[in-house]
């Protein structure tokens, strides 16, 4: 059975509750949730912040330990970036990125764009006419800025094509920047979720990941099917859970194409 084909009768479910006037955001928290003392407890984190639209919230559910904070930081935008979601301007000033989109590691469009519009670039230029040159069309004017080899990327010793990068002390020496990109790259990466859909999000189940018994793995779902995973890390008992990992098993088009059907059968 496709994924389409197996959300028909979910869709449909939602629509009609709604059609009784029963509002799915009130199954959100209206005010933040307190630190994280179970891993399941992530879910009512994540509507929250993303419902409601809190930013600051990230600051109460990202990792503090240094060893962790570059590489999730690194993963949220990266794969942020892949499912195409973009920042937005008020979320770059907010979580006071402007350096490092300054400098062309993040910025207000993603790197899934900037590589469909190199993609299409490179078509054209293989399509050439018997007589005269291809024309190749130029980058849109908000993707032509950016290099492929650094948005959505963080400073590290090498660009991903193996080349020195310069900026590379970026990382050593600004662990506050990079603290910034981490609670902005959860936030960015989370929207992948439209609000209409996670007043029905669900923890599916919690399991504990096969290589770092400090960390469980959340998995959430939607009306049975499994749409991501948020994996939650523990410093030591006792102390909060923090998330340290997210990957999407449904893709962001997918999910806002769900969420377009569910505003078409509300009307």
């Amino acid at each position: 059975m496709s994924f389409s084909r197996a959300w028909i009768p979910a869709i449909a479910g939602i629509a009609l509750i709604i059609g009784c006037e029963s509002k799915p955001t009130d199954k959100v928290p209206t005010t933040a949730p307190t630190a994280i003392k179970e891993p399941f407890e992530v879910l009512q984190h994540l509507q929250y912040m993303s419902v409601r639209k809190d930013m600051k919230h990230t600051s109460l559910i990202i990792p503090a330990d240094p060893e962790i904070i570059y590489g999730s930081a690194w993963w949220f935008n990266k794969h942020a970036g892949e499912l195409g979601i973009a920042y937005t301007p008020e979320e770059i000033k907010t979580f006071g990125l402007e350096p490092l989109q300054e400098m062309g590691y993040l910025g207000t469009a993603s790197c899934k764009e900037l590589q469909d519009a190199l993609d299409k670039a490179a078509a054209a230029a293989q399509s050439v006419p018997k007589k005269g040159k291809a024309v190749v069309p130029a980058l849109p004017e908000n993707l032509a800025k950016y290099d492929r080899n650094k948005l959505d990327q963080l400073p590290g010793p090498k660009f991903p094509d193996g080349r020195p990068n310069p900026d590379g002390d970026l990382v050593k020496n600004n662990a506050t920047l990079v603290r910034a990109a981490l609670a902005g790259g959860l936030y960015r990466v989370m929207r992948g979720v439209p609000a209409e859909l996670w007043p029905e999000v669900a923890v599916m189940e919690v399991k504990s990941n096969p290589v770092n018994t400090k960390v469980k793995d959340v998995y959430l779902g939607f009306q049975g099917t499994t749409i991501m995973q948020v994996s939650v890390i523990q410093d030591a008992p006792g102390k909060p859970w923090t998330v340290s990992y997210v990957y999407f098993k449904v893709g962001a088009k997918k999910l806002a194409q769900v969420a377009e059907k569910l505003k078409e059968q509300a009307k």
